[in-house]
């Protein structure tokens, strides 16, 4: 599923201000995939 780019900001702002970093840069990851993949 594509995002508009203030969404995926918003998502990234609001992983980024977890302590889990780890996780949040393999979510990242993942939505790239996806967003590739449209």
């Amino acid at each position: 599923m594509c995002h508009r780019h203030q969404s995926k900001k918003e998502v990234i702002a609001a992983m980024l201000k977890t302590a889990e970093y780890v996780d949040a840069i393999d979510t990242i990851t993942i939505k790239i995939i996806e967003e590739a993949q449209c």
